[in-house]
């Protein structure tokens, strides 16, 4: 296999990454959105 093969390969792996920190980053998002909605619903439960 040629270094072009191993070149393209890499850039291939730097986009999928960037993808998946691009998605972990939404899922966090939403996961704090959970748990503040969450906590907002109980202590409306306990007045």
């Amino acid at each position: 296999m040629d270094e072009n093969f191993y070149k393209k390969k890499i850039e291939q792996l730097e986009e999928e990454l960037a993808i998946c920190m691009e998605e972990k980053e939404k899922l966090e998002e939403e996961v704090k959105w959970m748990h503040d909605t969450i906590w907002k619903l109980l202590r409306r439960l306990k007045q």
